[in-house]
């Protein structure tokens, strides 16, 4: 049985998904931790803001793949505008995570690597929108 490398598999259909869903967990665990305790109000609405958002990735991106297009103009423009807002949420996120760093004192390592998460899972969002238009499915 041979192996095949990460970066030579072809992306199953469906990984963005699994990858949102696992961003999820993993941003609900890390600001679960004790660093991310609120102190004061403002901390507790900045943790809220960035579980939401990371949320909004997610439920976006369900709700553009369960629109079937076929040659309907309107539910294809439906559906990239959810893809775009998926994507948009992504950099919403990213920018949420820059705050926290600053406000919860993130190791530099765990900013990567959640930043990393993020990051994947827009490429693979904007993949799967890039492929929508040249008439590719999920």
């Amino acid at each position: 049985m041979s192996q095949v490398l990460e970066t030579k598999r072809k992306k199953q259909p469906l990984e963005v998904f699994v990858k949102q869903v696992n961003l999820i967990c993993y941003t609900v665990q890390i600001t679960s931790g004790q660093k991310f305790a609120p102190k004061y109000q403002y901390q507790a609405v900045i943790v809220s803001k960035i579980l939401a958002k990371t949320i909004d990735i997610y439920t976006f991106s369900w709700e553009a793949n369960n629109i079937r297009v076929g040659s309907d103009k309107e539910k294809y423009r439906r559906r990239k505008e959810l893809q775009q807002r998926a994507v948009g949420s992504c950099d919403s996120l990213l920018g949420l995570i820059m705050i926290a760093k600053t406000m919860f004192h993130l190791r530099g390592k765990q900013f990567e690597y959640w930043c990393g998460r993020v990051i994947e899972v827009k490429n693979l969002t904007q993949t799967w929108k890039e492929k929508d238009i040249k008439g590719e499915s999920l």
